[in-house]
């Protein structure tokens, strides 16, 4: 976390000998920031949304409605804990009813379940009115239900908020007649015993009630801001200095569904000035605008944003910066754009820019010819949840310590886009799955967040196909913020499973035929796939292929040719991107990083899928720089890095502080000295088994937990914990054998004792940079600035 406002601890963590603040010509304003000293006129408290509507099992005791047991579950009783019960096949089922129906005039907002389950991965529900499909006939389906998500087992009673738009993209849900029936699968896993304490409705009236005034992170339609939150008729006034060139960057946006005005005005001395009236009619939709100040430039007046609308309305007015429009007059000795775009589950090895077979990378292909191209670039872990907060904090998994689904960046932890906004640049990012966004704790310093909910893709198309959606939300912001600094970074899933593409691609290396066969044989061998997140993705082991009778070549065949246009289709919207810059001005002034987090395995080791081991299939992306004229064009550098030096790397670029926390180091060297430094860190990546997934005895993810370290033409895998059959090393010779399919341990035992020592002192060095917990963190800080930080969802 890099604390803003120019906070202590935030110039601690940037200040470094030899660095230097880019230099602006006017910096930023964020109203956010800045609220502590703002003056508050007209507060209305909000209305009263009615009793709680919960079911509480706590001391034996049945409260707020009626259980049943339902098809696959026995044994279930009321005990001091909570309604317990054991699941006697995978879809277990519990029925909870009220006789009085539940948000008959409202809407549902989110579900709140606190349950224990010491077996399975997934918990589903789905919530009923008195109208409707019988209750009976649905709990016995076989399968989730509507809602569903990962769940922790264990002997700890879990909280789960399900979240209908922030989880799902739903929005609230209406029932006719209210709610009456809770249907509820409490693990997926045969076998498994279950304790219910309590589960409770949170409805849209009791929501809003609880929305606080003053400074927040707040959604709309799954796209989040730091937000100052007012109530009409409530009025917010700072004191600004305004800058030279000065307009206020806003987002509208209410819960209204009836008619709310926004109001800016500026007094400057006894006069006072209407500068802006919008009426929103629409509720739960930002609507970014950039307002005018110029007529004031370089004065202090006193700036007012007013709410009017019915008594108690919420109002949000996202990401108030007065900023200064200043960048594309010059030509800057260092970048005053950044964007990131990270292509999820990308092996290089399928590139056409790394040498794949299919020409599957034409736009990267031209921007390595005019930038810098990393041959050897190694991800510091194998899956999302793990790898993203490594390229983003610069940070070593052993450090940051993300393992499971529900793990959180250290808020101590300071990202990429907290040092750019720092530094004044606007900030924006995308987030394709949980894992990459404010679940993760990486939406620190970030003002506009694209949350996976937010994402609305044509029928048909499959739901990781989001490079397109997100260039078209980017391309409006950054056309709003052509003239000032900026930080983006995209997640786009394109290349993950499912590996259908949209056409045009899905025909390009493949036709409708295959598809049609491969399709057939997915099913002939889905009942075998023994994990039941694999079995749900359609991800087989080569034994499950071979039990379901399929031919594995022309099935893998299939994957990979849908796979590769996939990456084709992602190109084409990189493509876009570079002409957008083009038509603003900003293509000489803007890096652009293409990286990805991970690979993908195609049964090189047995497995579909990744996060299951650090083989190459699984650790070796690609990494492309490009910055036209700041960067030698056409530069390759052999030499093996981590994607954990990207961030340092631009960040010098930048002409900025490299936070104290990082473990990368800038790659500049390498071509700065024309290919003669060496990087002289060890090179590693880690897995660990996550938590969540699991599921049982055959769990595909109860693997090894392993080290890797990479140096020179040598790879060792130290299994720190051995999955059945493994063995504690594993040594590769990279040159000899690039896909790690031969263990030359026993023949290399020097070689393999020296890199075990290398990998003890690294992992020595990894512990011991641990950040301090939240609670550590929260010991240090101020009850303002901890309030601050707890508001804006960091801690």
């Amino acid at each position: 976390m890099l604390p803003q406002g120019g906070w202590v601890l935030g110039l601690l963590l940037l200040s470094l000998p030899g660095c230097r603040q880019a230099e602006l010509s006017s910096d930023p304003v964020r109203l956010v920031d800045s609220f502590a000293e703002a003056s508050v006129e007209g507060s209305t408290p909000a209305a009263e949304p009615g009793p709680p509507t919960e079911w509480s099992f706590a001391g034996g005791v049945a409260a707020g409605g009626d259980w049943t047991a339902g098809p696959r579950t026995a044994a279930v009783k009321l005990t001091a804990d909570g309604l317990a019960g054991r699941s006697t096949g995978a879809f277990s089922a519990l029925i909870l009813t009220r006789a009085e129906p539940a948000g008959a005039e409202d809407q549902l907002h989110e579900i709140v379940v606190r349950i224990r389950a010491n077996k399975g991965s997934t918990l589903s529900l789905t919530a009923l009115g008195p109208e409707g499909p019988p209750t009976d006939a649905i709990a016995a389906e076989s399968g989730d239900l509507s809602l569903s998500l990962p769940m922790i087992a264990g002997e700890e009673f879990q909280t789960y908020t399900l979240q209908l738009d922030r989880m799902f993209g739903l929005g609230p849900i209406r029932r006719s007649g209210g709610i009456t029936r809770i249907i509820l699968r409490p693990t997926d896993e045969a076998g498994a015993e279950f304790t219910l304490a309590s589960l409770r409705l949170v409805f849209r009236k009791e929501r809003l009630a609880s929305i606080p005034t003053g400074i927040g992170w707040h959604g709309l339609s799954q796209v989040w801001r730091d937000t100052v939150v007012t109530r009409a008729p409530e009025s917010v006034t700072w004191t600004l200095e305004l800058p030279d060139e000065p307009w206020l960057d806003v987002a509208l946006g209410t819960s209204s569904y009836g008619p709310v005005g926004f109001d800016v005005s500026l007094t400057d001395g006894d006069a006072t000035t209407p500068v802006f009236r919008e009426t929103l009619t629409t509720a739960e939709v930002w609507q970014p605008r950039r307002i005018d100040l110029s007529s004031w430039a370089g004065r202090t007046v006193d700036l007012t944003l007013a709410a009017e609308g019915a008594p108690g309305v919420l109002t949000f007015w996202g990401s108030p910066v007065v900023r200064s429009g200043w960048v594309g007059r010059q030509q800057p000795a260092e970048p005053k754009g950044v964007i990131v775009v990270l292509a999820d589950t990308l092996r290089r090895h399928h590139l056409g820019l790394y040498g794949h077979d299919r020409p599957n990378t034409p736009n990267l292909g031209r921007m390595a010819e005019e930038g810098v191209l990393f041959r050897d670039a190694i991800s510091q872990a194998t899956w999302t949840k793990v790898s993203v907060p490594s390229i983003l904090s610069s940070l070593y998994p052993t450090t940051h310590q993300i393992v499971s689904f529900n793990d959180r960046l250290p808020s101590a932890a300071v990202t990429m886009a907290e040092v750019f906004q720092s530094a004044g640049f606007a900030t924006w990012a995308s987030s394709s799955v949980p894992f990459s966004g404010q679940l993760t704790n990486l939406h620190q310093g970030v003002e506009v967040l694209h949350e996976e909910a937010s994402v609305q893709l044509p029928e048909g198309v499959s739901d990781t196909k989001t490079g397109r959606y997100f260039i078209d939300e980017l391309t409006p912001w950054l056309e709003r913020h052509h003239d000032v600094p900026f930080f983006a970074f995209v997640h786009a899933m394109d290349p993950h499973s499912p590996f259908k593409p949209y056409p045009p691609y899905d025909t390009l290396w493949t036709d409708a035929a295959a598809a049609a066969r491969w399709e057939r044989e997915l099913e002939q061998i889905r009942p075998h796939i023994k994990h039941p997140l694999l079995q749900r993705f359609g991800m087989p082991t080569r034994a499950e292929m071979e039990a379901g009778g399929v031919e594995i070549e022309p099935y893998l065949d299939h994957e990979r040719a849908w796979y590769d246009a996939s990456i084709l289709a992602l190109d084409a919207e990189i493509g876009r991107l570079r002409e957008l810059l083009e038509r603003l001005g900003r293509d000489r002034d803007t890096v652009i990083v293409f990286v990805s987090d991970h690979g993908e395995e195609f049964l090189e080791h047995g497995n579909h899928w990744h996060g299951l081991n650090v083989y190459s299939e699984m650790i070796e992306v690609p990494l492309l720089l490009h910055w036209p004229g700041g960067l030698p064009a056409g530069t390759v550098i052999d030499t093996t890095v981590q994607t954990l030096d990207m961030m340092p790397t631009v960040v010098e670029l930048a002409g900025l502080p490299i936070p104290r926390t990082a473990q990368g180091k800038s790659l500049a060297p390498l071509w700065a000295e024309g290919g003669a430094a060496q990087r002289r860190l060890p090179v590693v990546a880690e897995r660990k088994t996550p938590m969540p997934m699991t599921g049982g005895p055959d769990d595909a993810f109860i693997g090894s937990d392993s080290l890797a370290i990479v140096e020179a033409e040598w790879k060792l895998i130290w299994n720190v914990r051995q999955g059945e059959g493994v063995p504690e090393h594993e040594l590769f010779h990279r040159l000899s054998d690039p896909f790690d399919q031969t263990n030359v341990a026993a023949e290399q035992p020097e070689v393999v004792e020296r890199l075990r020592a290398l990998l003890e002192r690294w992992r020595e060095t990894a512990v011991a940079a641990r950040l301090p917990s939240d609670a550590e963190s929260a010991e240090s800080l101020s009850a303002e600035d901890l309030e601050r930080l707890k508001s804006l969802g960091y801690l």
